[in-house]
């Protein structure tokens, strides 16, 4: 029988990145990729189990991160459902292995380990269910959610997706405000990658700078 974790993480990587015009997962960052970094910053974090949904080039991006501790799951339907399909597939594949849950999309690698340990810190000082990071006033990702969640996620059949979900459950959410531009980044279209790659240059001239 598997011990119960606290904290894992869902990650949703199946798009199509029709509007990338690119397959965003192995994008460049750095010196690795997208999706590889967003692992790593989860792992930072302490997250595992850490489920991560493929659809589109599936097999490639599942051989791309063989080598992390990282539990893939296909979504068969990717190219005629939206990314919520995903967050569900995540979501069953999850329940009941952890307390909590760490939930990205796959093109939002560049928020810090330290932003995602303020909003564990943050669940241990309450029992809010749903805590979703801001960043001057922009919500962000990961957020991080309680078990007790992920029933209503999963039997949600309304519009809107994940935020949709959240913003139906009848509980507590709490908005936690952090210094940390990377929560609210992503890789949608070519001129936000051209940002993530400026961000994360910076970045690592600063912990150069550090040393």
């Amino acid at each position: 029988m598997e011990t119960k974790s606290k904290t894992g993480a869902v990650i949703v990587a199946a798009g199509m990145s029709s509007r990338m015009q690119a397959f965003k997962p192995m994008l460049p960052l750095a010196e690795d990729t997208l999706i590889r970094t967003l692992i790593r910053q989860l792992l930072a974090a302490g997250a595992s189990p850490i489920v991560l949904v493929v659809g589109r080039n599936g097999k490639e991006l599942t051989a791309h991160v063989s080598d992390l501790p990282v539990e893939c799951v296909c979504n068969p339907d990717y190219a005629s459902t939206d990314m919520f399909c995903s967050v569900r597939i995540g979501m069953e594949q999850i329940r009941g292995r952890c307390e909590s849950v760490l939930f990205s999309p796959g093109d939002c690698p560049c928020f810090s380990p330290e932003s995602a340990n303020a909003l564990l810190r943050e669940m241990e000082t309450s029992q809010c269910p749903v805590f979703i990071p801001t960043y001057q006033g922009r919500r962000g990702h990961p957020v991080l959610l309680r078990q007790e969640i992920i029933e209503h996620i999963l039997s949600y059949t309304g519009e809107g997706g994940l935020r949709g979900a959240l913003q139906a459950y009848p509980g507590e959410q709490h908005l936690l405000p952090l210094e940390d531009p990377g929560l609210c980044m992503d890789a949608d279209k070519p001129e936000d990658y051209q940002r993530l790659l400026a961000y994360a240059q910076a970045q690592k001239a600063a912990q150069k700078d550090k040393c």
